[in-house]
């Protein structure tokens, strides 16, 4: 089987994950955050899907949870998430929405 491809609009409405309601502004991303543990180092992939309300709630409590396991990284981690908290604000679906 192939790959299936999903055109899509920005004038088309997709339900939210996450409250049900209808956007038209849809959002995803996926991006990985280390974090430290006294001897070791992990790194953690997150996928977000959420209309841009429920994005922002998400990533800043994603960033608070940051504080403690990232040590010298925390700096880094605050300013990526930042990054996809000014992305969500933009008006749109995300082009990666359906891959």
């Amino acid at each position: 089987m192939g790959k299936q491809v999903v055109i899509y609009s920005d004038e088309d409405a997709f339900e939210c994950p996450v409250c049900k309601k209808e956007t038209h502004s849809l959002k995803k991303f996926v991006f990985n955050l280390g974090s430290f543990y006294l001897i070791s180092f992990t790194i953690d992939t997150y996928t977000v899907v959420a209309c841009p309300e429920c994005m922002e709630k998400i990533l800043e409590k994603l960033k608070k949870s940051y504080i403690w396991r990232a040590n010298i990284l925390y700096p880094m981690v605050v300013l990526a998430i930042n990054y996809h908290i000014k992305q969500a604000r933009k008006s749109g679906h995300s082009k990666n929405l359906f891959s």
